[in-house]
């Protein structure tokens, strides 16, 4: 059922072929995310999410950086709403910088310029 709502999601909304490509890796991700953190006794979809599921799956997405959990974040907001979860809304885009601090830590130009140990003039 999950697949069928899906392929209707794609034929319905996604114009091109590289916003169908763009929301596959997202279905892909998707996946990923609910075998690994997704109750093991019972059928668990995108359907059930709550908005402390919805940040959790932000979380494991392992972007790199923001412009990338923007993007998912607005594709991932589109098939939700399709499918009648409206938790996104309570997801505050603004805050999502701050949730993996690691790979988009914020880098102060002195201190960078002393890591290469190069003279900027």
């Amino acid at each position: 059922m999950k697949n069928d709502k899906r392929e209707r999601f794609l034929d319905e909304e996604a114009a091109s072929k590289s916003s169908k490509k763009s929301f596959v890796t997202l279905f892909n991700k998707i996946d990923n995310y609910i075998s690994v953190k997704g109750p093991k006794d019972k059928e668990w979809s995108e359907l059930d999410w709550t908005k402390d599921d919805i940040i959790d799956f932000f979380k494991n997405s392992n972007s790199k950086s923001i412009s990338t959990m923007l993007t998912i974040h607005s594709l991932l907001k589109k098939y939700l709403l399709y499918i009648g979860n409206d938790e996104i809304n309570y997801v505050d885009r603004g805050k999502l910088k701050y949730l993996n601090t690691e790979p988009m830590a914020y880098i102060n130009k002195s201190e960078l310029i002393k890591k290469n140990k190069r003279t900027v003039y």
